[in-house]
C-alpha cells in the first residue's frame, strides 16, 4: 500500500465540507449579482422619474402617465 495522503475519516470529513462552502460561495456569489442588479434598475428607474418631474415643472402641466 503506498503512503495515505488523507485518512479515510479525513476525506469522510473535508470533502463534504468543502462542498458546502462551493455551495455557500455559488448562492452568495448569485445573491450580490442580483443585488447589484436590482440596485442598478432601481437607480435607472429613479432617474427616469427625476427627469419626468423636470419636464413637468418645466412644461407647467401634467403629462399622462404610462399606465
Amino acid at each position: 500500500m503506498g503512503a495515505v495522503i488523507l485518512p479515510y475519516l479525513g476525506t469522510e470529513i473535508l470533502i463534504p465540507a468543502c462542498a458546502i462552502i462551493g455551495i455557500l460561495f455559488a448562492i452568495c456569489s448569485k445573491l450580490s449579482s442580483l443585488l447589484l442588479v436590482s440596485l442598478l434598475l432601481v437607480e435607472e428607474e429613479w432617474k427616469e422619474r427625476e427627469e419626468r418631474h423636470e419636464r413637468r415643472k418645466k412644461n407647467g402641466k401634467r403629462e399622462k402617465r404610462d399606465n
